[in-house]
């Protein structure tokens, strides 16, 4: 399995779980014209033949691996900025789809139908998204003077400069407020800057939680210390600095730490935040990397967190307190928020037959701006049951991602501090919300666990064979973000399983042996691409 490390989005994370494991693959139980009958039989329903491996055993290392892409994945999927972005990727295949087809692609997001949002609108959207995440280089940064910022430690060297971060691209001239951590060595003449970008502060909260599931804490950060040390241990120092002698025990300061990077990225967009006219309150709202800054510095002045015997209370009252006590927004503000958009997403997408049964239900909530929606619980609940159902119906692509989605928000409602801390709820979390898929060399795998899902939150389960299929198509349909109308496992350089079976690839070209076992099959030219491509409406 690849590290996820290019860029913190749901849609990378999920089509980087293709791109290998350094477990060994079982045996090939079928042969190749056993394989071509499974799928031919396959393609009478206009399906999709996906074998699935349960994974073999792994090994210390292997299973160390797998925590952290777990985590990574619990983090992307519970938090409401990453699953704007998650839907803006939808939006921005649909409209490629619509380009080039003209007709009404089955692919969820936020608009319905073949109306998609106007291409500026979403470049617009997501490049305010990712500049939360993208840690940018130090010449890139502005308004960065350390010799006078005022958020100066000495006795811990270390200081907190406020500067901007690039928010598109060089020509853009719009800028992200941030803060940054500066990290004197008195030993050494170097410094260590570490932006506190979205990425930085999640892989430090993932590399803490591996370190903490091992009964360490990480490494101290050094006078010699790389980019990558930086990434996932700088936010880390930082915050050992600034509380570490505030804190009588360092698995409580560790679970200040996660706290708080939790409640950082706990943050949503919203065109409306940014016409704020105060400064402060638009960057707490709209800036992760100003955020974290705040709440960092800020809780200082606040007792710190105390475990005790429940570690998810004890985090969800320390967020609470801290947020009514300095006037941020409350995380259940933002996830009841994002409750009601993905709502809202899902419902409009569900298939037909659904719609016209409910068109009175889904035309209640359609029209409501988010804000007011999340007030409304009844009418949203209202709907769950009737989208749960509606899944078996050949849901929209992204329709399953998002229902995980929406799962994750309610079960971080019901116990919040539990994605703070999934070194400490790894069987739960993993029970309920599974890798969707591994794959090495065309072989796929679920990532399954015995754990048993207390009844009080069975309904929080997505179905794993649809969840496998959202996946192949996210994974096959991922290049149209881009323009390009072509499979993605092409464009990644990544096999798939008919390429693995000997089935070869009608995109790439078959040779007479891969030809003539398809005709005789009746396989033809079926493969995910194809599945997918139908699924879009693409000519």
């Amino acid at each position: 399995m690849a590290s996820f490390e290019a860029s913190f989005d749901v849609t990378s994370l999920l089509t980087s779980l293709f791109t290998g494991g350094d477990w060994p693959p079982p045996e090939r139980s079928f042969e190749t014209r056993a394989w071509a009958a499974e799928a031919a039989r396959h393609v009478k329903g206009w399906g999709d033949s996906v074998p699935l491996h349960q994974l073999p055993r792994l090994s210390p290392g292997q299973r160390r691996r797998l925590f952290h892409e777990r985590v990574h994945y619990w983090q992307l999927m519970s938090l409401p900025l990453q699953q704007v972005e998650f839907i803006l990727d939808l939006e921005q295949i649909k409209a490629t789809a619509v380009r080039l087809s003209g007709r009404t692609p089955m692919i969820s997001g936020m608009s319905y139908g073949s109306e998609t949002m106007p291409a500026a609108e979403i470049a617009q959207h997501r490049n305010s998204v990712r500049a939360n995440f993208v840690t940018p280089r130090f010449e890139d940064l502005t308004v960065f003077d350390p010799r006078s910022t005022t958020n100066l430690i000495p006795e811990r060297d270390v200081a907190m400069p406020f500067v901007m971060f690039p928010w598109g691209s060089a020509d853009d001239p719009e800028l992200l407020p941030a803060y940054l951590a500066l990290i004197y060595f008195r030993e050494s003449d170097n410094a260590a800057f570490v932006p506190f970008s979205g990425r930085n502060l999640l892989e430090s909260a993932a590399y803490l939680c591996e370190r903490l599931r091992e009964g360490k804490l990480p490494e101290r950060l050094a006078p010699s210390c790389t980019s990558e040390d930086m990434t996932y241990t700088g936010a880390w120092e930082f915050w050992l600095r600034v509380h570490g002698d505030r804190y009588r025990s360092e698995k409580d300061l560790a679970l200040g730490f996660l706290a708080a990077v939790d409640l950082a990225m706990c943050s949503d967009y919203d065109p409306d935040e940014i016409a704020r006219k105060d400064a402060d309150e638009q960057g707490v709202w709209t800036s992760i990397p100003y955020r974290f800054g705040k709440i960092a510095y800020r809780l200082q002045g606040q007792p710190p967190l105390i475990a005790k015997d429940s570690p998810e209370d004890a985090i969800a009252q320390f967020q609470a307190v801290f947020c009514r006590w300095c006037g941020l927004p409350a995380p259940d503000v933002i996830i009841r928020k994002a409750m009601a958009r993905l709502t809202k997403c899902l419902a409009l997408h569900m298939s037909t037959r659904t719609l016209d049964k409910h068109q009175d239900a889904v035309a209640a909530i359609a029209g409501l701006p988010d804000w007011e929606l999340a007030t409304r619980t009844a009418e949203l609940e209202a709907l769950w049951p009737v989208i749960a159902r509606d899944m078996s119906h050949a849901p929209a692509i992204g329709h399953a991602t998002l229902w995980a989605m929406l799962n994750a928000l309610r079960l971080r409602l019901r116990h919040p501090g539990r994605f703070a801390a999934p070194h400490l709820y790894e069987d739960a979390l993993a029970a309920l919300f599974p890798l969707p898929l591994l794959s090495r060399d065309g072989l796929y795998y679920l990532d399954e666990t015995p754990s048993t899902v207390p009844a009080n939150n069975q309904d929080l389960r997505s179905d794993t064979v649809e969840l496998v299929h959202d996946c192949l198509s996210l994974m096959t349909v991922s290049p149209l973000r881009h323009g390009t109308a072509e499979c993605g496992f092409i464009t990644k350089a990544a096999q798939c399983w008919y390429l693995h079976s000997g089935l070869g690839c009608p995109s790439l070209g078959l040779d007479a042996r891969q030809a003539q076992l398809r005709r005789q099959t009746g396989l033809g030219d079926w493969c995910h691409w194809e599945q997918r491509r139908l699924r879009l409406r693409l000519q």
